[in-house]
């Protein structure tokens, strides 16, 4: 829309039609409903200094998608992020069991001792 800036409904379609695709792509997971996305709607704007009545700026959004990406990964002892099934998980909309086995994108993280 030219406007280079998203509302929180934006925000939350975002969310849900990226998770929505991987399921479709991937027909694995659930598909995401609203109450899925909302908290890390919520995250995007406090991140972002902004209320629910406000627009965050693309940007903004960008980096906070691939950090939050980073940390829900984190969270799940993966070491990226960077295929559907992954992203699937991050969300919590698939388990790691349903995975194909050939999925080289899925790789959970070395624990080393401390």
């Amino acid at each position: 829309n030219q406007v280079g800036s998203l509302s929180y409904d934006e925000v939350v379609v975002a969310l849900l039609t990226v998770l929505a695709g991987c399921c479709l792509a991937t027909r694995r997971g659930s598909l995401p409903q609203d109450e899925d996305v909302l908290q890390h709607a919520d995250d995007a704007f406090r991140k972002a200094g902004r209320d629910s009545t406000m627009r965050v700026p693309l940007l903004d959004l960008e980096h906070w998608f691939v950090a939050r990406c980073a940390d829900l990964c984190r969270d799940r002892k993966l070491e990226v992020c960077d295929s559907p099934h992954t992203l699937l998980l991050c969300f919590d909309l698939m388990q790691a069991s349903v995975i194909p086995d050939d999925d080289p994108a899925v790789v959970l993280a070395e624990v080393t001792p401390a």
